[in-house]
């Protein structure tokens, strides 16, 4: 009764999908989504110490083919990167994830296989970890840690995809250590970002041990999955969803193994109770994968027969996220000051400007809060921002900013001012920045930074605020990762930009109406992966003491500046370089632009 429950209430997702065209969050004007794959098979390796996989170069082509063909029903266009053997080294594989990072956005689906050799470590610094073992590694004097892919980096690259979408599967021994772990980060993540720019994810492989038949030509899980990609995961649209995926492999797996196991394979999982049982996980709510076309539709076949043998691990599919009626954290104090004038304009300027002082595990600083008040009271004086000052944040109050921003109204022509100064970190075996909350735990005692707030989420955090025009401002250590996937406006759709009308004309009004018809997504920071000053108790740091500077210059008889026209004032901090660019949506052709009253 409860598996019919959980299958009709996958149908209904399933069609309520597809009468959204199959995308959480897309509109008229946006163009369809796309479909990222990257499918790795290591087949030859060096000399790892062990048999090589007889399948997993033909793994991962299969996979590749078999998605190839049912996302063409759904998907604008499918971006597959297939790396097989020599070509899969671990920069190599790095390289393939920079690209998608860079490449994919938030309404596109990102799929991720591997099939190879994998190794499960146990350590008390770094507790379990699952490492993807890369072409090329030497088991003779090559370290696991140093030389092949752990599961929290690759747990790093996933969170820094914009994708919401996303299906990851490892065909390969030992590949769930770490991975219970990463569904609490997802988890965490999603709660932060309350609805806005939810990550749906499906994370399938192989508990101990997993195993390759003659028989089958594949591994064990990937026999499975082209199996339900064939039609045995389909639902009676012919639809196949993450979720009907997901939960066909852990139905059949268990079947297709007991099936066909032999001698030596039934020793194993003697020896090693679980070997060749799947680790199925799913966060967030169901997703498209593709769709049957024409005979395929009515094939549903199932590789091991009925799934009634029941000695399957049950799988747990959660139901949609709500958000929640915003309430203010009333520990979050924030000193407001709105704008008092009214323009010719119909959206008002917005200013959050957050700054830490004090921490509780990490030195004090002179400087941020005192930078921020000040630069709150020039913009409001000067050019008439609503300005609200969020004083020595937690983890709690940083997600309260992003709520209660996220609940305000925003006309197209708002514009919305991010500013942090404070404490900031880059750490090299999550390959990603952060930004250090007061309740942030040591670097000593936080060894993946899970207290502190990763600059892949704060992203997603702001872009989730729905204002069109947003300039995020950082003068911390290590900020400039905050723009490490910047596309530099490339490959953001066109419909970032209004209709051709808006670019007529010649006066000052039609200029203003033309750089705010195109979305705005631009960041400045105090410098790169290095340490910025936080300068003179009471004088400001010096990237804070060039931007007031060049916010309060002259406009030279106009009755806005940019930010393209500051910029070049702003980085002629004495000592550091600051950096300037784009993310998301935005194509590099608008600006943000502070109007003087």
């Amino acid at each position: 009764m409860h598996r019919s429950r959980v299958q009709r209430s996958f149908l209904i997702a399933g069609l309520l999908l597809l009468a959204m065209t199959g995308v959480r969050g897309q509109s008229a004007g946006q163009t369809a989504p796309d479909l990222y794959v990257l499918s790795i098979g290591v087949g030859e390796y060096h000399n790892y110490g062990s048999r090589d996989p007889r399948f997993a170069t033909k793994d991962a082509k299969d996979i590749a083919a078999a998605v190839a063909n049912i996302a063409k029903n759904r998907f604008a266009n499918v971006h597959t990167e297939l790396l097989l053997n020599e070509q899969a080294t671990q920069a190599g594989i790095a390289a393939a994830m920079r690209r998608i990072i860079r490449s994919a956005r938030a309404q596109d689906t990102f799929i991720f296989f591997y099939s190879g050799h994998g190794r499960s470590l146990e350590s008390k610094r770094l507790g379990s970890q699952f490492y993807l073992i890369p072409s090329g590694f030497d088991v003779r004097q090559d370290q696991l840690e140093t030389k092949a892919i752990s599961a929290s980096l690759l747990q790093t690259w996933f969170m820094q995809v914009e994708c919401a979408h996303q299906f990851v599967a490892f065909d390969s021994s030992k590949s769930t250590g770490g991975f219970q772990d990463f569904k609490t980060e997802i988890d965490r993540e999603n709660k932060r970002l309350a609805g806005l720019n939810r990550r749906d994810m499906v994370v399938i492989s192989i508990r101990q041990w997993s195993f390759e038949f003659a028989n089958m030509q594949n591994g064990l899980l990937t026999y499975v999955l082209l199996h339900g990609l064939g039609g045995g995961a389909a639902m009676a649209t012919g639809d196949i969803d993450a979720g009907s995926l997901a939960r066909y492999v852990n139905e059949q797996l268990p079947v297709v193994l007991k099936k066909n196991a032999n001698a030596k394979a039934r020793a194993i999982m003697r020896g090693y109770p679980g070997s060749g049982r799947p680790f199925v996980y799913f966060s967030g709510e169901d997703f498209p994968l593709g769709a049957l076309g024409g005979e395929s539709r009515a094939s549903g076949a199932r590789p091991g027969g009925p799934s009634a043998i029941g000695d399957h691990d049950p799988i747990s599919y959660p139901a949609s996220a709500k958000r929640d009626t915003y309430k203010q954290n009333p520990k979050c104090i924030y000193r407001s000051q709105p704008s008092t004038v009214a323009g010719d304009r119909k959206g008002k300027d917005r200013a959050l400007l957050i700054a830490g002082d004090n921490y509780e595990r990490w030195d004090r600083l002179v400087n941020p809060v005192f930078d921020a008040e000040t630069l709150a009271g020039l913009l409001h004086e000067r050019y008439n921002f609503e300005t609200e000052v969020l004083e020595n944040p937690d983890n709690d109050c940083f997600d309260d900013a992003a709520d209660r921003y996220a609940a305000k109204e925003y006309a197209a022509d708002s514009q919305l001012f991010i500013f942090y100064a404070g404490h900031g970190a880059y750490l090299d075996r999550r390959q990603d920045g952060f930004i250090i909350p007061r309740d942030a735990r040591s670097e000593d005692d936080d060894l993946w930074g899970r207290s502190f707030l990763s600059h892949s989420l704060f992203r997603k955090m702001i872009d989730g605020v729905r204002c069109n025009h947003i300039l995020l401002v950082m003068d911390a250590c290590q900020s400039g990762s905050i723009g490490d996937d910047d596309r530099g406006g490339a490959s953001a759709p066109e419909q970032a930009c209004a209709d051709a009308s808006m670019f007529r004309g010649s006066t000052e009004d039609d200029f203003i109406g033309r750089l705010l018809s195109c979305k705005t997504r631009q960041f400045i920071t105090s410098g790169d992966r290095e340490y910025v000053p936080d300068g003179v108790r009471g004088k400001h740091s010096p990237f804070a003491s060039q931007l007031l500077e060049a916010l309060g210059r002259d406009s030279g008889g106009h009755s806005f500046v940019s930010i393209n026209e500051l910029y070049p004032i702003i980085q002629r901090v004495p000592g550091i370089l600051p950096r300037h660019g784009y993310w998301g949506d935005d194509r590099g052709r608008g600006d943000f632009l502070f109007f003087l009253h």
